[in-house]
């Protein structure tokens, strides 16, 4: 970024902090610390004295702002509201990703005077009720009444006391455009803000602060996530009132849920990783997770569809994002029970019809047991038809189901000879609309009511033109896709290239342009580049050329694409277009098409090849 440019973006920040501060009419903008522009400014709003009546709308409005704070709870107050009858609201903190520290039992402001084993029971008192918030313990850290400190206080606290350096008497004021202008002025990276939620108009002018502030590039945090995102380990026995130093950490990344199908069982095989330092908790009831929940320490595997909603936490109770990923069984994603028992008449004595039995007798044995079980995956076949994955997967039929649904029918696989899901997919156009690109989707519609339907899972005859024979190339065919996005049209003898371009990338699928018949007939080598930069493919006979576009233009070499006969007499005509990006080539054996192309102003570069 330019030195103008910089100064363009300060003054524009500036602008902006005026015009907030002029409609607040609290404090002037030159009132605000400079800041430099560069780099992750942190601030950490504490609020003391509840849980009161003010928090739950004062939550509102963190989440609306993406904020996170730390709440200072009393044990016993006069008003009432505490952490013994607030639990719900202190389990709601913790769900938002907020802080809860303790702020003693009774808010004694002459604590620094009472006996050390008062003030450990002041102390001790409240964490009972934390804990339960938390469902579990974690380090805490304590703020003393009215910031009541002295070496005794310290000796005795076996936290983190935590006080402040940016504040007001906000009890006393009860104004929330003072209370703003009061604090604005002394914010800046590192601090951390006492205020009071019990108080109002406090909580207005701590909203109004958090949007000045972010307005200003500046991140609200709990304390304990000041100290971390800082580089530095609160330490008990310690009085801190800022934390210093440039900011080191970004903030805890979400956990990272991933599946995979367990061999030994045909479940779904569940492996979460987080950050180093934080512990994955995790539910499978809908249920946010909590120090209470499941503790993860290694790969869990699920026999049933579940949804799993895991988080991270560290010692102090930080959260990570939590992350929610739905479960399946893949096995049971493809499981028919009226086709396994077709299959299988051996069952009928122990399982007959009874559906449950069926399944049952599926994940015990029938996995394991290599017995089919789908009417669109068959492993023998899978298997059979593709042995390159035959040193991987040997005879694990949940190794095969696996690939076939993780990559497999990305990759222009056949799960079986009696179900072809592009032809499913052409043949019910109704079905895109719904499931555009999903494949695994059109697999489990055919299970689950397209066969009850009368659809049909393959073409009664198969295609001359090999359009669903996976890897198939039918008497030299090439194909000619278009991209929509680009207008760029491809040609490929390579089925399953073609397959790929038009399921995953929605290309068009424009036929058969040609037939060659390959080198055998002692055919000019069609060579295809490729340009990284425009994105265009482009086809010529003419050696030369292809070196000039390799070498001194960089386009990528892809090698020969097909074989032009010299024995046949029927051109194929190119032209060139320079409206698509870089240019674009077309070719056609279509006399008429290329007429067409020549008055829409598409050049007309004669005959590139001859073809049948």
């Amino acid at each position: 970024m330019s030195g103008m440019m910089r100064r363009r973006r300060l003054t524009a920040l500036l602008m902006a902090a005026f015009m907030v501060l002029s409609i607040l009419a609290v404090v002037p903008a030159s009132a605000r610390k400079a800041e430099a522009a560069t780099g992750s400014k942190l601030v950490a709003f504490a609020f003391d004295d509840g849980p009161s009546p003010n928090v739950p709308a004062l939550l509102d409005g963190l989440k609306a702002r993406n904020a996170h704070v730390t709440f200072f709870m009393v044990g016993s107050v006069a008003s009432g509201h505490n952490v013994t009858n607030q639990m719900s609201v202190m389990k709601r903190m913790v769900e938002e990703g907020h802080q809860l520290g303790n702020h003693t039992w009774s808010h004694n402001t002459r604590f620094s005077s009472l006996s050390a084993a008062s003030m450990q029971s002041e102390v001790n008192r409240v964490t009972p009720y934390l804990y339960q918030a938390m469902g579990g313990s974690y380090r805490y850290m304590v703020r003393t009444p009215g910031g009541s400190i002295s070496s005794a206080v310290n000796q005795t606290i076996e936290a983190p006391i935590i006080l402040w350096d940016s504040g007001t008497a906000d009890y006393n004021i009860r104004n929330a455009s003072k209370i703003y202008s009061d604090i604005i002025g002394q914010l800046h990276d590192g601090c951390i803000v006492c205020m009071h939620d019990r108080i109002s108009q406090s909580c207005t002018a701590a909203l109004q602060l958090i949007d000045t502030l972010q307005s200003e590039g500046y991140e609200i945090v709990t304390v304990a996530e000041l100290f971390r995102r800082k580089g530095v380990t609160p330490q008990n026995h310690t009085t801190y009132r800022r934390v210093n130093g440039a900011t080191i950490y970004d903030a805890y990344k979400t956990p990272e849920l991933s599946t995979s199908v367990d061999p030994s069982t045909g479940g779904i095989r569940v492996t979460m990783t987080a950050e180093q330092g934080v512990t994955i908790h995790y539910t499978t009831d809908g249920t946010y997770p909590t120090l209470a929940s499941s503790t993860y320490t290694g790969p869990v595997t699920f026999t049933q569809g579940t949804t799993v909603t895991a988080v991270g936490y560290d010692e102090f109770g930080t959260r990570t994002p939590s992350v929610t990923k739905e479960v399946v069984n893949p096995a049971m994603e493809l499981f028919n029970a009226d086709y396994y028992a077709a299959k299988n008449p051996d069952l009928a004595s122990s399982c007959g019809s009874d559906r449950t039995k069926l399944t049952e007798h599926f994940l015990a044995h029938g996995l394991a047991e290599g017995r089919d079980f789908s009417p669109v995956f068959s492993w023998k076949y899978y298997k059979e038809h593709y042995p390159d994955l035959a040193a991987q997967f040997g005879d694990s039929v949940s190794g095969y189901l696996n690939h076939f649904l993780s990559t497999g029918m990305a990759e222009g696989r056949k799960g079986c000879g009696d179900f072809d899901v592009w032809y499913y997919r052409w043949k019910y156009p109704d079905l895109k609309k719904a499931y555009g690109n999903d494949l695994k989707k059109y697999y489990l519609h055919y299970i689950r009511s397209g066969w009850a339907e009368g659809r049909s899972g393959m073409p009664a005859s198969e295609y001359a033109d090999g359009l669903f024979q996976v890897g198939e190339v039918k008497d030299g065919a090439v194909y000619r896709l278009y991209n929509t996005q680009s207008g760029e049209h491809l040609y490929t003898m390579d089925a399953n290239e073609r397959n790929v371009l038009t399921i995953r990338h929605d290309w068009n699928y424009e036929g058969i342009s040609w037939h060659d018949a390959g080198s055998a007939t002692g055919g000019a080598p069609v060579y295809r580049v490729y340009n990284p930069a425009g994105g265009e493919h482009h086809y010529t006979t003419d050696a030369n050329e292809k070196a000039v576009l390799v070498s001194v233009q960089h386009w990528k070499d892809e090698g020969v694409a097909w074989y032009s006969d010299p024995g046949r007499t029927v051109p194929v005509y190119r032209l060139y277009h320079r409206g698509y990006g870089v240019g674009s080539h077309m070719y056609t054996k279509d006399a008429h098409e290329r007429d067409v192309l020549k008055a829409s102003g598409w050049n007309d570069e004669g005959i590139g090849w001859y073809t049948a």
